[in-house]
């Protein structure tokens, strides 16, 4: 089920002016059939692909599994053997790894698994405990509710050895012995909530008391881990890529702020970034590499200090979101792994109300989305000019990220793909796409299946390596250009457009395009609208400036103009 919500908020990522649109696409709701007992906590990684648990067998061959539910809503069964009682909480990564855990029943009595569910479909066992022999296994316990992955694959857990130590572990995602980070014999003071790890394989975690006192300490392994952060307040925090972190701490007498460490500083110089309102205690926190920041407070959703979706809100279905008191009755939460990606896309739990009791709310995944991230929010042109010959040219403000990892061990010979944005231009027969001051090149191109056109094959003109090519490709299918030059190509044309549908001024033509690197410019799309001859890529304009603002509520309303 799809739905847009009813009000915008400040724009998601950047120093950015006006407003962003966001699509609201509930994915899971715990009324009925597959989600009905899940615990309702997700993840989500940077193609908006999200990871969940489902306890019912009516849609899929065995009970307790898992599935993972992709930007066009195609939902694909992971695994989940009948030996299984549950599944808990999965990450989800880049290359489609899954970190989780589960319980299996075996000749010697239920047995607990920390598992990296590969992007093969395979399974590796990190860890076993023995519930009903707790000697038996490899620890006394596996905190199975709170495991964490980077994109090479390494996961962290907290676990407690035999002999009754609190430790974080890491299980490095191309094989080898396990890497103990902290272990509560050798580091003064114990450690809570969910130990975070970076793709250059940092581990972060808080502290109560460490031997340099309460704060957010950090370590690859390699050594003692060193205080990052002084003080910090609580266990809600987040770590980039860049080593900054994110944090929610005390502000005054009674109030809570948002702080950032920048990496390198002294572990007592932190930045206010956001005074939290109301005295509300922050639950969630996320953040991306752009600095955008995305966490929860007193049931409410905020995006870098902006009140986004919270109890009172109503869906364009009426349903409204419900102040409750606890547990699936709350208004909008997170869960302790990945819940806000590079593209700006957020998965969280909310609570509808079904009634007037404080706890007759239904509890729902929602994945939300800005502008160019899925296609029923796709970007659209923020000017449109003269672009001669009969052509109309489109002008689309794009920041498009770059996901810059290596290929974890055995995955990939190659750089994924980066993530798809979704641009829409006006009707025409043919369009010419290309970037301005060649500040990256086209890397991939998607046809969404959804297009409601009457063609379904289309004709792609391109040069690469010194060589034309033309590529017939049909809905639903992807062509990616690194097959013909792998440092991509610098413009392509799409053609075959069949007239009638050109003309149509509500029938929207929206594709998926993915960039060799990090793109923060403007994509033009030269329309053909006089005849469907395909022409051939036209020189890039300099010296345009970034201008990136929201398209406001009218643009998601009128497709066209």
């Amino acid at each position: 089920m799809r739905i847009l919500y009813a009000a915008f908020a400040a724009c998601l990522a950047g120093p950015v002016s006006g407003s962003t649109i966001y699509y609201y696409d509930i994915i899971a709701r715990a009324e009925s059939g597959t989600f009905q007992n899940s615990s309702l906590e997700k993840s989500i990684n940077n193609f908006g692909t999200v990871a969940s648990d489902y306890s019912d067998s009516s849609s899929f061959p065995n009970p307790n599994g898992l599935v993972a539910i992709d930007i066009s809503n195609d939902t694909r069964f992971l695994v989940g053997p009948t030996t299984v009682t549950s599944y808990r909480p999965p990450a989800i990564n880049d290359f489609d790894q899954v970190a989780t855990s589960r319980v299996v029943r075996t000749e010697d009595g239920r047995v607990q698994q920390l598992l990296r569910i590969e992007t093969d479909g395979s399974l590796t066992v990190l860890a076993e405990r023995n519930i009903d022999s707790p000697e038996a296994g490899d620890f006394r316990a596996i905190d199975g509710e709170r495991p964490n992955m980077n994109d090479h694959g390494d996961v962290v857990a907290a676990v407690t050895t035999l002999d009754g130590h609190l430790q974080i572990v890491k299980f490095p995602g191309g094989g080898g012995e396990r890497v103990t980070i902290v272990s509560t014999d050798t580091f003064e003071g114990g450690f809570s909530g969910t130990p975070q790890i970076d793709n250059d394989g940092t581990v972060s975690f808080f502290s109560f008391g460490g031997p340099e006192g309460a704060g957010i300490y950090t370590s690859d392994g390699s050594g003692a881990p060193e205080l990052a952060v002084q003080g910090g307040g609580s266990s809600v925090f987040d770590r980039d890529d860049a080593g900054n972190v994110t944090f929610a701490g005390a502000h005054g007498a009674e109030g809570t702020a948002i702080y950032r460490w920048n990496a390198g500083d002294d572990p007592s110089e932190v930045t206010l970034l956001y005074e939290v309102p109301d005295e509300a205690s922050v639950t969630g926190l996320f953040v991306n590499n752009a600095g955008s920041v995305a966490y929860t407070a007193d049931q409410v959703l905020y995006i870098d200090g902006e009140r986004l979706l919270g109890p009172g809100d109503t869906f364009a279905d009426g349903l409204e979101v419900k102040q409750g008191a606890s547990g699936p009755s709350t208004g909008v939460t997170f869960n302790s792994r990945q819940a806000f990606n590079e593209q700006g896309q957020l998965v969280v739990r909310v609570a509808v109300s079904t009634g007037d009791g404080p706890f007759d709310a239904q509890a729902q995944i929602v994945r939300i989305s800005p502008e160019g991230t899925v296609l029923e929010n796709p970007l659209l042109p923020v000017e449109t000019i003269d672009g001669g010959d009969g052509r109309v040219r489109n002008i689309i403000d794009i920041v498009a990220p770059e996901l810059p990892v290596p290929p974890a061990a055995g995955i990939e010979t190659r750089p994924a793909r980066n993530p798809w944005v979704m641009v829409d231009p006006i009707v025409a027969t043919a369009f010419n796409y290309s970037i301005e001051d060649d500040a990256s090149l086209f890397q991939a191109l998607l046809f969404p299946s959804e297009l409601e056109l009457a063609d379904d094959l289309f004709t792609i003109v391109f040069e690469a390596a010194g060589d034309m090519f033309e590529v017939a490709l049909g809905r639903g299918e992807v062509l990616d250009f690194r097959d013909y030059d792998p440092l991509g190509i610098a413009g392509f044309t799409i053609g075959d457009i069949d007239p009638a549908a050109g003309a149509d001024p509500e029938l929207p033509f929206t594709v998926g395009i993915s960039f060799m690197s990090a793109f923060s410019g403007r994509l033009f799309i030269d329309a053909e609208t006089t005849d469907t001859d395909l022409a051939g890529v036209i020189p890039l304009p300099a010296g345009f400036p970034l201008l990136l603002a929201g398209l406001g509520a009218l643009a998601l309303i009128r497709r066209r103009q």
